[in-house]
């Protein structure tokens, strides 16, 4: 029996060329899609569920409840309150103090900036870190010790075992000569703790010295490995215990980060568990690497729904081709085939072509992997394909896939009656309800998704030609490490202003610090603002106008403000000349606004402009160029060759200003791509349904169309009847799919303070292009009906 329907069902496929190549395409395509989203999916959420012990790897962090805002969780904690952690908890296997830093490392002439994770030995063992040189049980005992990863070991040492060498590492607490005791394996993708180029132990941090007993300073993270389960009662009242031992500490340190006002909010200790970290979009400030899980929910229904157009498609050409099977199936009844074992042939011959289209789908979607890597910015690899839940995920998609493509068609096909059939009065219709609804639903979903790009691309290039109020391009941050050398930033500086700007290329330079977010009080009234450390060439460098007052001397006490934060002062006196006095901050009260500049983008456009306050400082952390008009290229060797005479045996590290600020809207970027090329697939696969459906219709009235020719009526005109039904299905397709994309679109837009209003023709255009394209799709089997033989057409059965 399966032998014959093997046999019925290949020769049904290889007849119908055409028809399985078109199903085979639209299937393979959806499913390949399919696979890499599980793939991807699959990877973000077993993140930190493979170690030995995850069920026991658990983070201290401190809840903080408001009335207003909810819950946020502080992962940050005092080293100080590491041996006391320990104390509170006999249960405790590991324990180790962790965050991420940088440090310049050198071996022989070879200097480099790397990633640095500051912990101790503790954590080889709780993550689970393999090594391939060393031994993880002996590593980082000694505080002269670092281990690096495999990557490093090849930019340090070739082909040579490092282990037991010596590398210079370098941070602003100074120089040191650290002997590597090992080489670990790089972290797999599915660890949310991250690529580290090496480890060393936490006391070797720059700020450890000035942290270690002071219990305002918050800096990294406790993670504690138990050595048994323990009841959430037993967590409650131990974090009690030590939140209430150490509460006149931690209750100061968070009043100066201002989190505690008029008792709207409170605090207290809660482990956990880094399994369940990834996701958590309330943690701040951890060292693992968080996740959107509203990312792997949109992914996947976008796939469901691609998937299921392609089993519409399926249908939709199966019932077109149905008009050629009628006859066979009417012979197999009156020779005695049970309905049941027609409905079985049929859906026998879907899932062979879905097994085709399976096997098509596998090595498409290893094809496709370095480009959906690319796109969702993931690390995902093709051998996770052999994992028991992937193999799950990918029988049930033949299943589903067998299921939803086959079973229609196989009913449908089944119920011929023989006698309609061999008399030739069976009419096969394209115009009833469910073949319609196949199109609405296909080209509804076409138009969901490019009114979404038109909408999206229309506001992402808007935010990224948006005028800042200054001038970003064609700037050149470098990193100055201040601290890595024996002399201060500002000496590097001007050794490297006086060697680069004797180049044409250069129009400006300047000196800049980090930025800082500052909260105080203005003569009893609460305030905000973005301190900007800088030297006196900032705003020409950045080409920012004064619209008030001086640039400052460099001299101390003296400061330049935007508008914003005049503004927010709230007094008859905020202008250039006046003093900030009555100020509960010993930096900034008594100081002299010298200058004024006008409200500038410093920040994402997702934020409204914040109040600025640029301070004159001689110690920064970078040097901002500004180079002649689209020639940053061209000046790049220049300023390198200039950096290594002036800082010579330091790592050249640059960013393009430009780019760092659109970096801000990557994420925003990369949904417009996505939605783009799901927009472009479903429509491919909603042509190739339509063009069944036209199929459908014009083999159901190839006799009327031949009887109209013969009466005199034109190509044209008979070209236009049949154009006329299908041009409805679309527009009720628009009517459905536009409100949705207008409400998607709505929502999406609202998380940017600038914004561009969602207006009338985006949608308009969007309803445009798809006709456009299905009409397109439609005429070429249109107008070959409408010009055949009106001869051969009355002679049709």
């Amino acid at each position: 029996m399966i032998k014959n329907y093997l046999k019925i069902a290949w020769r049904n496929i290889i007849k119908h060329k055409i028809f399985s190549l078109i199903n085979i395409a639209g299937l393979s395509a959806g499913i390949a899609f399919c696979i890499l989203v599980m793939l991807f999916i699959r990877s973000e959420w077993s993140k930190d569920a493979h170690y030995r012990n995850s069920k026991l790897l658990y983070a201290l962090t401190t809840r903080i409840n408001t009335t207003e805002n909810g819950h946020r969780y502080f992962a940050e904690q005092p080293v100080a309150l590491m041996p006391f952690v320990y104390d509170a908890f006999p249960e405790i296997a590991h324990l180790t103090f962790a965050q991420w830093g940088n440090a310049t490392i050198t071996s022989g002439d070879k200097t480099f900036n790397e990633h640095v994770l500051f912990s101790s030995e503790d954590i080889f063992q709780m993550f689970d870190i393999t090594f391939v040189s060393g031994n993880p049980g002996k590593a980082l005992t000694q505080e002269n010790e670092i281990v690096i990863s495999e990557a490093i070991a090849i930019k340090y040492f070739g082909n040579e075992n490092p282990v037991g060498k010596l590398l210079r590492f370098e941070t602003r607490k100074g120089i040191e000569n650290l002997f590597v005791t090992g080489v670990a394996k790089t972290m797999p993708v599915n660890s949310s703790l991250g690529v580290f180029d090496c480890i060393v132990h936490y006391t070797k941090h720059e700020q450890y010295q000035a942290n270690r007993n002071n219990w305002t300073s918050v800096s990294g993270n406790l993670i504690a490995q138990l050595k048994a389960p323990l009841s959430q009662e037993i967590f409650k009242q131990r974090l009690a215990a030590l939140m209430n031992q150490y509460n006149v500490y931690l209750n100061k340190f968070w009043e100066q980060q201002q989190m505690i006002e008029e008792k709207k909010t409170d605090y207290a200790f809660e482990f956990l568990p880094v399994s369940k970290m990834y996701f958590n979009t309330a943690v701040q400030g951890s060292i693992f690497a968080s996740g959107d899980p509203r990312f792997s929910y949109m992914l996947g229904g976008i796939a469901l729904i691609v998937l299921i157009v392609a089993c519409v498609n399926f249908t939709t050409l199966s019932i077109a081709r149905s008009a050629n099977r009628a006859k066979e199936v009417g012979v197999r009844k009156v020779f005695g085939a049970a309905m049941q074992q027609l409905v079985s042939q049929f859906l026998f011959e879907a899932f062979l072509l879905c097994s085709i289209t399976l096997l098509i789908g596998i090595w498409l979607a290893n094809l496709l992997l370095p480009v959906f890597n690319q796109l969702f910015s993931s690390h995902i690899s093709f051998g996770d394909i052999t994992d028991k839940i992937i193999i799950s995920g990918i029988t049930g998609l033949l299943v589903f896939t067998g299921m939803a493509a086959g079973s229609y068609p196989a009913f449908y096909l089944s119920k011929f009656q023989p006698v309609s059939v061999l008399k030739g009065k069976l009419r096969i219709r394209g115009n009833n309800f469910f073949t319609q609804a196949l199109v609405v639903f296909q080209f509804g979903f076409s138009v969901l998704l490019i009114a979404i790009t038109i909408g999206m691309s229309r506001q992402m290039n808007y935010i990224l030609s948006k005028d800042l109020l200054f001038n970003p391009s064609d700037i050149v941050n470098i990193r100055t490490r201040t601290g890595f050398y024996p002399d201060s930033s500002a000496s590097l500086i001007e050794r490297f202003r006086i060697q680069a700007m004797h180049h044409p290329g250069i129009t400006g330079l300047s000196g800049i610090g980090q930025f800082s977010f500052k909260k105080f009080t203005y003569q009893g009234k609460d305030a905000q603002t973005v301190i900007v450390p800088a030297d006196t060439a900032f705003l020409s460098t950045l080409q920012i106008s004064l619209i008030e007052g001086r640039n400052f001397t460099g001299n101390s006490g003296e400061a330049i403000v935007n508008e914003a934060f005049l503004k927010q002062l709230n007094a008859k006196e905020a202008r250039a000349g006046m003093m900030l006095n009555g100020i509960n901050d010993s930096v900034l009260n008594g100081m002299r606004i010298v200058g004024v500049v006008k409200d500038f983008h410093l920040l994402s456009l997702k934020q409204k402009i914040l109040p600025v306050l640029i301070l004159p400082m001689k110690e920064h952390d970078g040097i901002l160029v500004r180079t002649a008009s689209n020639n940053i290229a061209g000046t790049m060797g220049f300023l390198q060759n200039t950096w290594n005479k002036v800082a010579p045996g330091k790592p050249f590290e640059y960013q393009v200003l430009d780019s760092a600020l659109q970096s801000d809207y990557a994420e925003d970027v990369r949904w417009q791509k996505i939605t783009e090329y799901s927009a472009a697939f479903a429509i491919a696969l909603a042509c190739l349904g339509i063009i069944g459906l036209v199929t459908i219709n014009i083999t159901n009235r190839t006799k009327e169309i031949g009887i109209r020719k013969v009466l005199g009526a034109s190509n044209k005109s008979i070209a236009v009847i049949l154009l006329k039904n299908f041009a409805k299905l679309i527009l009720i397709a628009n009517v459905i799919g536009l409100p949705l994309a207008h409400l998607y679109l709505h929502s999406w837009v609202e998380q940017y303070v600038y914004r561009q209003n969602m207006v009338w023709w985006i949608y308009a255009m969007a309803a445009l292009i798809t006709l456009l394209i299905a009409l397109g799709a439609i005429c070429f089997q249109s107008i070959k009906a409408a010009m055949a033989n009106p001869v051969k057409s009355l002679r049709t059965e």
